[in-house]
């Protein structure tokens, strides 16, 4: 499985994936996130790319740009938090010590976690609910709300 997730980040994201963790140095998001300086530029590149206006599907543009705003108030720490905290750490490197049950959720399209990284959850905890959606990325939250709404109430109601 590992060979096929590297190869599929690669071949998705030519040129901004190195390896088999979410990010790693050399990865485009972690080289543009982590050389992010305040304060957040909106018309830099990076935030162009980032907008949450750019999903596979369109999401409403007063939300887009009110969900930018957010972004662009995100202390420098978070982003180079993140960034750090996801850097070669293996899908379901924790799996083990989680005894709630489990709800994974993901966009095929997601440029980040392609379906091979949902692929490999569901094998670090089989016992999970799951549930792909074949036409949205990342923020599929933001592309179909109320279908995401009505997974995580139906996944809360059975706890």
């Amino acid at each position: 499985m590992r060979p096929s997730y590297a190869t599929a980040r690669k071949a998705r994201a030519p040129g901004r994936f190195s390896g088999l963790a979410p990010v790693r140095r050399g990865d485009w998001l972690y080289d543009n996130a982590t050389a992010l300086k305040a304060p957040l530029d909106a018309k830099s590149a990076f935030m162009r790319e980032w907008h949450p206006a750019n999903q596979p599907t369109p999401i409403d543009k007063s939300f887009s740009d009110a969900a930018m705003t957010e972004i662009l108030v995100t202390p420098l720490h978070v982003w180079h938090g993140v960034m750090r905290e996801l850097e070669d750490v293996p899908s379901g490197r924790h799996a083990a010590d989680v005894k709630t049950p489990v709800l994974i959720l993901s966009g095929a399209k997601d440029p980040l976690f392609p379906p091979e990284h949902h692929a490999s959850l569901i094998k670090a905890f089989p016992r999970a609910e799951a549930h792909v959606y074949p036409d949205f990325g990342h923020n599929f939250l933001w592309e179909d709300p109320a279908d995401v709404g009505r997974r995580l109430a139906g996944f809360f109601a059975g706890q």
